[in-house]
């Protein structure tokens, strides 16, 4: 009888362990898989103020509220200022005159008068035309009346028009310097505004890095205090078994300082969540300091492997460095023209049409200034040629070589292009595929944790191997969090690399 009840104990006794243990190792969900980072949250946690945001949706502020990309979109508006600058040449000039003279200088003779009265107005317009030619329209008109008895008239009016040109023949020929500046700096905006659209790009995908080094922290916190109940659960198991003195002190122990591990832990990894959240903020100048930002997206691995061939046809359709190498060009070619032309000797054309009306009255001479009663023709020409020259042939020689120089640069950035494609490509794939494994080996470091506690519950392992083997699932479930974003990350560099990110993302700059 004794024999039997000392079974019959032993027996509730096991039954009672192996109820505990059947509740330990029950799953709480389903299996994390290796694609959605977001399976890691852990559900039901509150704070005092959330805002869920896509990853869309963060682009968007980033782009209207980041100061990197206000402060770049503001380079770019000072650079389109130097257009109207250069175009200045072009300005035309209004030129207003008035003056008066009255004169009651003692002369000499009788004749003059002792006073005199003069008085002049007039109007001038400047302008440079495309084809180099400075013109010049002057209406000038003058009143003048003496108290000498020998003026014919007294008063008298005279007005005059004069249209007056000057067009280069040889250097500047038809304005060749003159528009042929206005289209370099056109390449120079145009080109600066290409590497402010590069920054911009840039700044968003660190935008965009961070909201997933947010999802990535976020899950992390999950897997800790997920791996932290686990822990303390186990705790609880050896605390009770040790009671029954089924288990001894050593497991006891061992499983509370992994508890306390845990613990420490998940603050650290807890402190890095608010590091990423706060980072984030700043990046798009979130107004709500007091506001959790909750990432909405996960991220996704593609179906196929990427296709180098396919990429780097897109990255010479795009690579904004490409056609800036290919403008340079253009550039350099216009500046060689222009020293070239520069080194042909100087012949200016100047010619003129002057009319002009002598009359009583003011009327009668304004009117005779615009008929062909009184015309006075000029005509000029101008030659020089500097026998060394050597002002110009050092600029031609300069420019000549600065064309060879941009032309060597194409060659170069087609070259780096293929190859930054390649390594972008080869490193998306190489990470892609890292991922997919680590979300299997995931599976099977959990499957081995599952037996392991199954075989605890049969008294065949020990607290060491369980610990043991949840750290081995915790590493792998943090392998496939980094695992993933490293993917990701390799995916922005990718587009980063082929200039493709804002079309990718779907955005546009203003």
């Amino acid at each position: 009888m004794r024999f039997r009840r000392s079974n019959g104990v032993k027996f509730l006794r096991v039954l009672l362990i192996i109820g505990i243990i059947f509740i330990y190792i029950t799953p709480s969900g389903a299996d994390v898989e290796v694609y959605p980072i977001g399976d890691y949250e852990e559900k039901g946690v509150e704070t005092a103020e959330r805002v869920y945001l896509s990853l869309n949706e963060v682009l968007g502020l980033a782009l209207m509220n980041n100061f990197d990309i206000q402060l770049n979109l503001y380079d770019r508006k000072i650079k389109e200022a130097d257009m109207d600058e250069e175009k200045s040449i072009y300005d035309t000039v209004l030129t207003l005159t008035g003056e008066y003279d009255y004169d009651r200088s003692e002369a000499a003779s009788t004749i003059l008068g002792s006073s005199s009265h003069s008085g002049s107005a007039g109007a001038k317009i400047t302008k440079k035309l495309v084809t180099g030619t400075d013109v010049t329209i002057d209406w000038q008109n003058t009143r003048e009346s003496s108290d000498s008895a020998f003026t014919s008239l007294n008063p008298s009016y005279e007005s005059s028009l004069e249209m007056k040109f000057t067009q280069p023949l040889l250097r500047n020929f038809f304005g060749m310097n003159d528009w042929g500046a206005v289209r370099i700096t056109k390449i120079d905006i145009d080109n600066f505004s290409s590497e402010i659209l590069d920054k911009i790009e840039n700044n968003l995908a660190d935008v965009e890095k961070a909201y997933w080094d947010l999802v990535t922290a976020k899950g992390l916190v999950g897997i800790r205090r997920k791996m932290c109940s686990k822990a303390d659960e186990f705790y609880q198991i050896n605390k009770k078994k040790k009671e029954l003195g089924t288990s001894e002190l050593t497991d006891l122990l061992a499983a509370e300082a992994n508890r306390e591990r845990r613990k420490s832990e998940l603050e650290v990894e807890d402190d890095n969540l608010k590091y990423r959240t706060n980072r984030l903020k700043l990046l798009i100048d979130h107004s709500r300091g007091d506001e959790d930002i909750l990432p909405m997206d996960s991220i996704n691995i593609l179906d196929r492997e990427i296709s180098f061939i396919q990429k780097l046809k897109t990255a010479f359709q795009n690579r904004r460095d490409y056609e800036r190498a290919k403008n340079e060009i253009k550039a350099k070619k216009i500046k060689f023209n222009m020293k070239r032309n520069s080194r042909w000797p100087q012949l200016d054309f100047e010619g003129s049409l002057k009319l002009n009306g002598v009359e009583r009255m003011y009327k009668d001479s304004a009117a005779d200034s615009f008929t062909h009663e009184n015309p006075e023709y000029y005509a000029k020409a101008t030659f020089s040629f500097p026998f060394e020259d050597r002002e110009a042939r050092s600029e031609y020689n300069k420019a000549k070589y600065e064309k060879l120089k941009a032309l060597l640069n194409l060659k170069k950035t087609e070259k780096t292009i293929v190859t930054e494609i390649n390594d972008k490509v080869r490193k998306a794939n190489v990470y892609r595929d890292k991922a997919v494994r680590a979300g299997k080996i995931e599976r099977l470091q959990r499957e081995k944790l599952m037996e392991e506690e199954r075989l605890f519950g049969y008294g065949r392992s020990d607290s060491d191997r369980i610990i043991r083997f949840q750290e081995d699932l915790l590493n792998a479930q943090i392998g496939t969090l980094t695992s993933l974003k490293e993917y990701k990350d390799s995916l922005i560099d990718l587009y980063l690399a082929q200039n493709i990110f804002l079309k990718k993302r779907g955005l546009t700059v203003q």
